[in-house]
């Protein structure tokens, strides 16, 4: 990984790989941009469809919509600093006061939030933030099964997504609904029955098998939501539906909106 940060000498932009239109991710899974990016030129557009990062390990920071992030750079990604003036100018990285951008500043600040007060939108260089880093392209495997959800909801307002088991929502098995049920793994076909948003939770069942016996074959993989991830190492078995697993914190789905997922192994290359 590089960091994307500049210093006195050095631009952010010309410090990270350039080259090639390509997709970018937050590890978690999240995609930076809606579409494929010149790295070294798009990515300092701030035109960011996910803004929420994560860490080296692919877990959200908690403080998510407000952490600042060091950069030292303008909203190009050149260097910070006012040629000619004093030191209350220079904001690049080992200068007093470091630029920093904030994920969640849409649109525009996430590599530049606006502002430029030392001490209060500048903080001193002996805060303690992290940094964007960005990996050379890679190629990984593709996912273990993906597919398209048209999110419905049920009878009395309360799940939205998809389920063979709730009559007053539209099933998974209907391939205008969810346009892939199934997939194998190992040397066992899984088919999801009901996957939907209830409350404060995000809920997946599978045809045939209880929560604890999903959670223990699927141990290792990770579901994306909405680019949002959820690991089945994490996930929870239901106390009261026992073919239920679930995660907290679910993506926000509305009636009819066409939503993406997937499941992933271990991030590897080809």
């Amino acid at each position: 990984f590089r960091a994307v940060v500049s210093t006195a000498a050095v631009h952010a932009r010309d410090n990270i790989d350039a080259g090639e239109r390509v997709p970018v991710y937050w590890i978690s899974g999240g995609r930076l941009g809606s579409n494929e990016l010149v790295v070294s030129a798009d990515l300092f557009e701030d035109d960011w469809s996910d803004v929420y990062p994560s860490d080296e390990t692919g877990t959200a920071y908690p403080d998510s919509d407000t952490i600042q992030v060091w950069t030292g750079s303008l909203r190009d990604g050149s260097s910070w600093q006012v040629p000619y003036h004093n030191p209350w100018h220079r904001f690049y990285a080992g200068a007093k006061y470091v630029g920093v951008g904030k994920p969640w500043e849409a649109p525009g600040g996430q590599v530049s939030y606006a502002g430029s007060t030392p001490g209060v939108n500048v903080p001193a260089n002996t805060t303690e933030l992290p940094v964007y880093g960005i990996s050379p392209v890679i190629t990984v495997k593709p996912p273990i099964w993906s597919a398209t959800l048209t999110a419905d909801t049920s009878g009395n307002g309360l799940a939205i997504g998809c389920s063979d088991r709730e009559v007053t929502q539209d099933d998974c098995s209907d391939v205008s609904v969810l346009t892939e049920d199934s997939f194998e793994h190992v040397t066992n076909t899984y088919t999801v029955s009901a996957i939907y948003t209830f409350r404060n939770a995000l809920s997946i069942e599978f045809d045939g098998l209880t929560g604890a016996e999903a959670k223990a074959r699927l141990d290792g993989l990770t579901l994306w939501a909405s680019g949002r991830r959820y690991t089945f190492a994490t996930a929870t078995v239901d106390s009261v539906l026992n073919n239920v697993l679930y995660w907290n914190y679910p993506p926000t789905w509305t009636d009819g909106q066409e939503v993406s997922l997937s499941l992933s192994g271990p991030v590897t290359t080809q």
